[in-house]
């Protein structure tokens, strides 16, 4: 049995400054939540004893971070 994906509504378009500026701060922190995701998987890895798996995890938290700063 599959479930079904919760309908999702557009946002209405805003030219409000401050809307955009909470949005911008949303994505950064999930941005910055994806980047702390990957680094407990490659410490999750390493105590598995998997170190290929820890270094991808790790490269991809780090390519994560260029983005965000750059």
């Amino acid at each position: 049995m599959s479930a079904q994906p919760a309908p999702v509504r557009p946002l209405a378009f805003s030219s409000d400054p401050s809307m955009d500026e909470a949005l911008a701060r949303v994505r950064r922190a999930r941005r910055q939540q994806a980047v702390a995701h990957s680094l407990q998987a490659a410490v999750l890895a390493d105590e598995a004893g998997d170190p290929a798996y820890a270094a991808g995890f790790r490269a991809d938290a780090d390519r994560m971070l260029q983005a965000i700063t750059s």
